[in-house]
């Protein structure tokens, strides 16, 4: 998949053009699922069966995988899916799991507060802006930001009842053309805006009124991969979800489910032999 994707769109750009790139690249839906599963899921659950077995070689091979799919796919995800894999993979050596939750969470938000906060030549600046960026306001902010923009414009349109999710749309009688995030570019003109399941799921698709209860129903499905992955150690659970977190934070369930691997990924959690994954020299 990389290769084919290499051939027909391989460009080096810095994060200020991946955006325009990402946009200009047309592929088929099927080439798109299968690289968002393989970021989403195989690519960290292969890093953590690698991680778990000692296989050194593999995890270094692993990470150059990752790193390969930015040129092809322009996204951050590409860039930062094997470091975070293996900052955890590190904290959790000593670390509880719950513990490394938290830490993943606060260490690069401490970050990203003390490169906003320093002062230096235009350089430096420009590194310690991107770094409060991406840790900060894109991590952060930019979901909080789409959460109240999702409030403010269903406030004043009609809901979508998940006619979003795309094979539900040709179903239904849709009020929007238009995917959310470009429906939200178009009105508040801060670019495509995708937001999480509370935003989705939640208040595009029924309203404040019962978004408890859909949020409900995605927490169930969570659940469900809670309980396929039972059994497995936590460390393990930890590195190969290492993910989707993030992805929740940015894009509606169906699509992280369908589109980003957690369907995938719950698969994997459910046949993955129970005692295989303990070191061979344990």
């Amino acid at each position: 998949m990389l290769t084919w994707c290499a051939l027909r769109d391989f460009h080096i750009v810095g994060l200020d053009d991946m955006e325009r790139y990402r946009a200009a690249v047309a592929r088929p839906r099927l080439v798109e699922y299968a690289i968002g599963n393989i970021n989403g899921a195989l690519i960290p659950f292969a890093l953590a069966c690698a991680i778990m077995r000692d296989r050194k070689w593999m995890v270094a091979a692993l990470c150059v995988v990752a790193l390969a799919y930015y040129p092809v796919t322009f996204t951050k995800t590409a860039i930062l899916t094997a470091p975070f894999v293996i900052f955890l993979a590190a904290m959790s050596l000593r670390l509880e799991a719950r513990i490394v939750v938290i830490l993943s969470l606060m260490i690069p938000l401490a970050i990203g507060l003390a490169a906003a906060g320093g002062s230096g030549a235009q350089d430096i600046g420009t590194i310690r802006q991107l770094v409060f960026g991406v840790t900060n306001f894109r991590l952060l902010a930019v979901p909080a930001i789409s959460l109240e923009h999702y409030f403010d414009f269903f406030q004043h349109h009609p809901h979508t009842y998940f006619c979003q999710i795309s094979f539900l749309k040709p179903l239904m009688n849709c009020p929007y053309t238009d995917e959310l995030g470009m429906l939200m570019a178009g009105e508040y003109h801060i670019g495509n805006m995708n937001a999480s399941l509370f935003a989705t799921e939640g208040i595009a698709s029924v309203g404040p009124l019962w978004m408890p209860l859909s949020a409900l129903a995605c927490g169930l499905i969570i659940g469900f991969g809670n309980k396929v992955a039972a059994g497995l150690p936590a460390r393990f659970v930890l590195m190969s979800g290492a993910i989707v977190p993030h992805t929740l934070l940015d894009v509606p369930l169906s699509t992280t489910l369908l589109s980003n691997g957690l369907a995938l990924l719950m698969l994997l959690w459910w046949i993955t032999p129970r005692g295989w994954l303990a070191r061979e020299d344990a």
